[in-house]
């Protein structure tokens, strides 16, 4: 049989804490419209017709964890992994499908005579023209693909 705690404090008008089993959340509204900050960062929006058993409540902020590195997280793909990981695996399957595969993470560079050319990590291009962004590495193209997904 499980076991249930839960304590309600009431701070001011509008204002409830709630002390549970896992851990402290907080209440703000009014009757019958009410969000409730929950300890692992989720947000609830609970809404009720006084009298009549007519109820909603729907997760406004939904936190989970990534499977592949186990991180909380806001935002996940349709396979439940976090935007980071999300990204590396996708930039893995891009780099096998241009042949770089196994090249390490950060900016790549050729050396043409006395210049270093920034080198695209996913696809290869180089050069002003290909655009490399210096914070990832990538190429316009590839980071219109990458923000495309």
């Amino acid at each position: 049989m499980a076991t249930r705690f839960r304590k309600t404090i009431k701070i001011m008008p509008g204002v409830k804490v709630n002390v549970g089993k896992h851990g402290v959340s907080t209440s703000v509204g009014i009757k019958g419209l009410h969000y409730t900050f929950k300890p692992d960062g989720s947000i609830t929006r609970s809404a009720s017709l006084a009298g009549t058993g007519i109820s909603s409540v729907d997760t406004i902020k939904k936190v989970g964890t990534c499977k592949r590195c186990g991180s909380k997280t806001t935002w996940q793909d349709k396979y439940g992994y976090c935007e980071a990981c999300h990204d590396q695996l996708y930039v893995k399957q891009m780099q096998k499908r241009a042949g770089r595969e196994g090249e390490p993470a950060g900016i790549l560079y050729e050396q043409h005579g006395p210049v270093k050319v920034a080198v695209c990590r996913i696809c290869g291009r180089s050069g002003i023209k290909a655009g490399i962004d210096k914070r990832t590495g990538y190429c316009k193209k590839c980071t219109a693909e990458l923000e495309g997904n």
